[in-house]
């Protein structure tokens, strides 16, 4: 994804928080997260956000990922 801001290694996986292009650049992109399966780095699902949202931070805890929008947290299940 565009803008890589967060990473995190969680049970074998890593989590790659990209926050996008903003629309100042003239080309804005969509934010999304990644999971990435640490053992073959086959497996990997990739969430998208919408184009003009752009998250920030990403907590992860036994069985979700959290993530801050306009000053709201958002949770997601892993």
């Amino acid at each position: 994804g565009d803008v890589p801001s967060t990473i995190k290694v969680d049970d074998d996986y890593l989590y790659v928080l990209s926050s996008g292009k903003q629309a100042w650049t003239g080309d804005e992109t969509q934010g999304s997260i990644h999971k990435i399966d640490l053992s073959d780095y086959q497996n990997h699902v990739t969430i998208n956000l919408e184009t003009t949202e752009h998250q920030s931070y990403l907590p992860v805890d036994d069985t979700d990922l959290y993530y801050v929008l306009n000053n709201n947290i958002y949770k997601i299940s892993k």
